[in-house]
């Protein structure tokens, strides 16, 4: 009983480690794909390029690409979809836009 209990736990966790690594790659793959067609590769926008990154793997997949789809659908003509995306997450997703607000706070300081 107890070797069950201890698999299941171990099972769990490989779980959530898939989990947070499809995130990770859904984040990455739609910040390449769609980020990289603003032409801009300035340091503020790579810096805006992390934090959404970081901000998509932090929220469940579904949310991330309905996001990507929604900032793509409202990009105004002379911003780019990173900025769009950013700031819809903010609006949707306030406390992972915070979180990850305070990590890069902490990161910079550091």
């Amino acid at each position: 009983q107890q070797q069950a209990l201890v698999s299941g736990k171990r099972d769990a966790c490989q779980d959530e480690a898939a989990s947070a690594e499809m995130r990770w790659r859904t984040a990455r793959g739609l910040c390449e794909a769609l980020g990289a067609g603003s032409g801009q590769t300035d340091d503020a926008d790579d810096v805006c390029r992390q934090s959404l990154e970081q901000l998509l793997a932090e929220i469940p997949v579904a949310d991330s690409l309905q996001l990507a789809t929604d900032a793509e659908a409202d990009l105004a003509a002379e911003g780019t979809w990173t900025l769009q995306a950013l700031s819809l997450a903010r609006q949707r997703f306030p406390e992972a836009y915070r979180q990850v607000l305070d990590r890069r706070k902490q990161e910079a300081q550091q």
